[in-house]
């Protein structure tokens, strides 16, 4: 067997593989999907069962990230007007891609990656992530698993999106035509992603990293495309609007 074919039979497996059902719970209330985009009625539920399944993500999220929240939620409500906010992303405040000031709604939610019983925070407009975030064990703060940095934006020039089983999918768009989609896991414990693998194309000519490998070579259009197709990217996420946040203790007071 060929070594091209050897490497799209493993890449096959691995796919089937990562069909099994996704052991990550999510809470249907306000669902996106990976083909259709969110809007307001995208879930329609009684308004007990919404009720019940949106407590159980706001108490995840008031459990590991309320300050987090409140500060993220304070910058959106004053525009971003600041800049170099600490793991707030640089792009709200870029009138390159914002010229009259960040004019999105901005969204969160939290889903186990690891399922190591800490969830991660996502914070986007439902089809672009601007953050993700973890809990370090250590010392219990909160820590970027996606760089925040001025050259690559992470909404803009990248592109990140959650797939089933954990992992991470992440589109570099660098000089045109190149493109580099690579993919993460993020480990039980852990606050940074692990690469797992990647394809890119330049100038229509076809490289790819796989299973360890440290150098890209080149491959051919049907290998990277079953590079690209390992992984699906995972369906009904739920997300809650960032202005709206109310930590749980809070709301039962008032």
């Amino acid at each position: 067997m060929s070594d091209k074919n050897s490497l799209i039979l493993v890449l096959l497996l691995k796919k089937n593989n990562n069909n099994e059902p996704n052991s990550t719970k999510t809470i249907e209330t306000e669902t996106t999907t990976a083909d259709t985009p969110a809007s307001s009625d995208s879930a329609i539920e009684s308004e007990s069962e919404e009720d019940v399944r949106r407590s159980s993500i706001e108490e995840l999220a008031e459990t590991y990230y309320n300050d987090f929240l409140e500060y993220y939620k304070e910058q959106e409500a004053e525009g971003f007007s600041q800049t170099g906010l600490e793991f707030i992303n640089p792009i709200f405040s870029d009138p390159t891609y914002f010229p009259s000031g960040f004019d999105k709604e901005l969204y969160y939610t939290v889903i186990d990656l690891a399922n190591d019983g800490i969830p991660e925070l996502f914070i986007g407009d439902t089809q672009r992530i601007y953050g993700a975030y973890s809990i370090s064990k250590s010392d219990f703060q909160v820590w970027p698993l996606l760089e925040l940095s001025n050259e690559f934006y992470l909404g803009g020039n990248v592109q990140c999106y959650i797939c089933d089983d954990g992992i991470i999918k992440e589109e570099k768009f660098e000089n045109e035509p190149s493109i580099t989609t690579s993919f993460y896991l993020l480990k039980e414990d852990a606050t940074e992603l692990t690469y797992l693998e990647s394809a890119s194309i330049y100038e229509n000519q076809y490289y790819g990293n796989v299973f360890g490998e440290i150098e890209a070579r080149e491959i051919d259009e049907e290998l990277y495309n079953e590079i690209l197709n390992i992984y699906s990217l995972k369906e009904d996420i739920e997300w809650h609007k960032l202005s709206s946040y109310k930590a749980i203790d809070s709301a039962v007071e008032n």
